[in-house]
């Protein structure tokens, strides 16, 4: 689950189960279509962006001028998970976070 505004929630789950929105407001639950059909490990919400990634790619969706990018593209393997824009590593000593958005060139689709 992740909030997206005051009074809305998105859930999804793993594997290729829609990614569905709830609002509380008016106790509604509409389907969120994204562009893109791959599977998600991970979701997050940063103002009208959405995040997603699987364990090789990021992308990211602005709900608002409906514009898909791919953010990231990973060499290996990537296990982290996505909190709004950045990835988080759980270390031995709490966490480190990285921003997904600038740390690549971004390319739209």
């Amino acid at each position: 689950m992740v909030k997206t505004n005051r009074n809305k929630v998105l859930f999804f789950g793993y594997g290729k189960f829609p990614i569905c929105e709830l609002d509380i407001d008016f106790l509604t639950i509409e389907e969120v279509e994204l562009p893109i059909d791959v599977f998600v490990d991970s979701i997050s919400c940063l103002d009208n962006e959405l995040f997603w990634k699987n364990s090789k790619e990021v992308f990211c969706f602005n709900r608002e001028i409906n514009e898909l990018k791919k953010v990231r593209t990973f060499t290996k393997k990537d296990r982290r998970v996505l909190l709004k824009d950045s990835l988080i590593t759980v270390t031995k000593d709490g966490y480190e976070l990285e921003k997904i958005k600038n740390t690549t060139p971004q390319q739209s689709l």
